[in-house]
């Protein structure tokens, strides 16, 4: 479980190198006159987010194909064999 770290702008300029390193238990919320100014994350944190935010964004295309169908919005066409090797980029494939 990470915890919420904050810190001041100004803290931070005097005190990157702690900061920085202090990453490692979470976030670091950077406040500036009292509102979030920025927050600051490793990147491992942050590429683990994006990888999070690709394959629910990839999800949710999964499912909303599967209601167009549901609801009769969307047809399914099934592929030649030669249309298929044409998707998949391979000019002259034998798929199985």
């Amino acid at each position: 479980m990470n915890i919420v770290q904050t810190e001041s702008v100004s803290g931070f300029r005097s005190n990157y190198d702690t900061v920085l390193k202090n990453l490692t238990k979470g976030p670091v919320f950077l406040l500036q006159r009292s509102s979030l100014a920025a927050i600051l994350v490793a990147p491992e944190e942050w590429n683990a987010m994006i990888e999070r935010l690709e394959y629910l964004e990839d999800l949710a295309e999964v499912y909303k194909g599967k209601w167009l169908l549901a609801t009769g919005q969307e047809t399914m066409t099934r592929l030649t064999e030669a249309e298929m090797a044409e998707w998949a980029g391979e000019k002259d494939a034998v798929l199985a």
